[in-house]
């Protein structure tokens, strides 16, 4: 998703919206079994004026999928593109105290 002017807050609120109403909304059987379905989102921002080239935007966000797969799945990860250079601040992450679905 593209989300102009929405700050990294709006996005992460956004992308944990998503991740718990598809966790709630998705139930599959297998073989007569349910089966879980977890949701792990990396979302990146850039701050306004700042310009970046759009792959770098994608290669973050892509980034912080796998980090957030990698923090356990049905997850939340963000990476901020200000600080892609240089120095950059543990990723924020969040699973909405839901556990694995």
């Amino acid at each position: 998703l593209i989300l102009p002017t929405t700050d990294s807050r709006g996005a992460t609120v956004v992308a944990e919206s998503i991740r718990l109403a598809l966790c709630r909304s998705l139930n599959f059987d297998w073989r007569g079994r349910p089966v879980a379905v977890s949701v792990s989102i990396g979302v990146t921002t850039v701050s306004g004026g700042r310009r970046v080239v759009p792959e770098k935007l994608v290669a973050l966000a892509d980034e912080a999928l796998y980090q957030a797969k990698s923090a356990g799945r049905n997850t939340v990860c963000f990476l901020t593109c200000d600080s892609a250079e240089g120095n950059r601040p543990p990723p924020e992450t969040s699973d909405g105290g839901q556990g694995q679905h």
